[in-house]
């Protein structure tokens, strides 16, 4: 006889229809399962990007700011995500762009400067060429004296005829007794041969005069 009790052995429950649905799962997790993906400022991102950029005068920081502008509003739509973002791109652009406005005319008058410092140059080594001792001593510093112009203004035009001045560079000096300096350098082209020339000019009551010369 077997020792087990009658009668049909159970049976797992039985579901009419569907099976039933699984659990839920509540809202939709992002990366990680750390809750949902906060929504992208590109605007704050690309502005902080535009901000420190300041390599392109003024252009990069005005992006800057239309974009910090843009980002801090976008940031007001989706709960603050990007606002410092956006907050540090405007504050660098509108640094950028107040450097800028302040450095350009000190870089526009250094570059007028620096162009009338050449003329002045070629000017003085044309006069040394021709032999126009009055008007090379009128473009020379007062320490200049006279025969240090007439001697080597004469040996130079053993050369023939002064044909071209060329201006290759100019270099500032600060380090100097008479206070800033400017070193013009560049080549004479005489009728025999091409001499390298080097200018050196200071400001005597707000005019740039030539201290000392050399050709070579």
């Amino acid at each position: 006889m077997s020792q087990y009790p009658q009668g049909s052995p159970s049976q797992p429950p039985q579901y009419q229809g569907a099976y039933p649905p699984p659990p839920g799962y509540g809202a939709p997790q992002g990366p990680g399962g750390f809750g949902p993906t906060p929504p992208g400022n590109g605007a704050a991102v690309a502005s902080l990007v535009f901000g420190l950029l300041l390599c392109i005068p003024l252009i990069t920081g005005l992006i800057a700011i239309v974009l910090g502008l843009k980002g801090r509003g976008r940031a007001n739509q989706i709960g603050g995500n990007g606002r410092g973002l956006a907050t540090a791109g405007l504050t660098l652009g509108i640094i950028g762009v107040l450097g800028w406005a302040a450095a350009t005319p000190l870089v526009y008058q250094a570059y007028q400067s620096a162009k009338a410092n050449k003329e002045l140059a070629s000017q003085f080594v044309q006069a040394m060429g021709d032999g126009d001792i009055d008007k090379a001593a009128s473009l020379s510093h007062s320490t200049m004296a006279r025969k240090d112009l007439a001697g080597p203004s004469e040996k130079i035009r053993t050369l023939g005829k002064l044909k071209d001045v060329t201006v290759s560079g100019i270099e500032v000096k600060t380090s100097t007794s008479l206070g800033k300096q400017w070193a013009v350098s560049g080549k004479a082209t005489f009728e025999q041969r091409v001499m390298d020339f080097s200018v050196f000019l200071v400001d005597e009551k707000g005019s740039p005069k030539v201290v000392e010369y050399s050709f070579r």
